[in-house]
């Protein structure tokens, strides 16, 4: 990767490899792309701008001439007004005349097909802050989007990897150098964030604001669904209904695995729950959840509760007189709960993140 170095726009744009990452054709494991941009963030510009002439002129495997992409930039110039831009010379090798005049070619094309692109596709340009709601600095963002049909993995420089879905993007920065590491999400992501508690990990969406340290989870904000949420798999997550991070403990919800927080868009609150199927906890898969002999119901709750993470809340006075004989093969915990409180005449409802048990006792 490192002779893409010398390339200018015109060379990406050319490059087959380039055009193949920008289209989303290359396999999943391939993320020297993504690994070349945190490298090499002085060549974020070239990179962006690159792409997006690809979407525009919407390239794939064919050959593009020179003389096809000058018959390209004066079809958009025909259409768009003139626009000026100077580079300094001191940012591009000198390596020939021909250069200089590629180079020059190169730029033109750049400010015309990429203006005319963002224009066209994103109604104006808007700075991150006008769509999230939230101050970013002026600093150079690295915009993944995934076009393709299968999740595509991009590996940020802290360590942490986000598993980027179909129809998703995501905006970080080459280098996190602040007091937070904070990243922009449209669509939907899982997230396996690098742990330092001295720098907390943002996500930032239109609903709500992600504020974790190192965990693992999965946050779902597409713009046409009715509801938005995040939902943990491991560690602790905190959301807040605002874009702001700051905001008072009151203003959000506390997460831990298994739980799932979700946006109700035309409430604009978040309502706790649980995930539609909880997992065994990665510290309590030894906890024996299959088998029940003659066991008081008080202790099978105990069980699921240490398995899953899960919080029961129950009358041990009613229930201590109740006892479960079961055997269980590859049930949900859901469908455990369906079929113990079948055998002793209880009921659930999940309140808040949390299993509630209804009893009228046993005699």
């Amino acid at each position: 990767m490192e002779h893409y170095l010398t390339f200018t726009v015109e060379n990406f744009v050319m490059d087959r490899y380039f055009r193949q990452w920008v289209n989303g054709e290359l396999p999943d494991t391939d993320t020297s792309w993504q690994e070349f941009q945190i490298r090499h963030w002085h060549k974020m510009e070239d990179i962006d701008l690159a792409r997006r002439i690809v979407q525009s002129l919407a390239m794939h495997h064919e050959t593009l001439s020179e003389a096809d992409l000058r018959s390209e930039v004066e079809r958009i110039l025909a259409d768009l007004p003139q626009v000026t831009r100077v580079i300094p010379l001191h940012q591009r090798p000198m390596y020939s005349r021909a250069w200089f005049w590629g180079a020059a070619a190169s730029v033109l094309l750049l400010v015309t097909v990429g203006g005319y692109w963002y224009v066209q596709q994103r109604g104006g340009t808007r700075p991150v802050s006008s769509i999230f709601g939230v101050n970013q600095p002026d600093s150079w963002l690295v915009t993944v989007n995934n076009n393709g049909t299968k999740p595509t993995r991009v590996s940020l420089n802290d360590g942490s990897v986000v598993t980027l879905e179909p129809s998703s993007e995501l905006r970080y920065p080459t280098a996190f150098d602040g007091p937070t590491r904070e990243v922009f999400l449209t669509g939907e992501a899982f997230f396996d964030v690098a742990k330092n508690p001295e720098m907390p990990f943002l996500v930032q969406t239109k609903a709500f604001t992600t504020k974790v340290l190192g965990t693992q989870f999965r946050v779902n904000a597409r713009e046409t669904d009715a509801n938005a949420s995040v939902s943990v798999l491991s560690g602790r997550v905190s959301v807040f209904a605002k874009a702001n991070a700051d905001a008072a403990l009151a203003d959000g919800v506390v997460l831990v695995p298994n739980q799932k927080a979700v946006f109700v868009k035309a409430q604009e609150r978040l309502v706790k729950t649980l995930v539609e199927t909880p997992v065994l906890v990665a510290d309590a898969r030894q906890v024996n959840v299959v088998t029940f002999d003659d066991l008081p119901a008080t202790a099978v709750f105990e069980r699921l509760e240490t398995a899953y993470g899960v919080r029961f809340i129950l009358d041990t006075d009613l229930l201590r007189a109740c006892t479960l004989n079961a055997r269980f093969k590859i049930e949900t915990l859901y469908q455990k709960l369906d079929l113990i409180c079948e055998a002793i005449g209880a009921t659930y409802e999940i309140v808040d993140g949390q299993i509630v048990i209804t009893s009228k006792g046993c005699q």
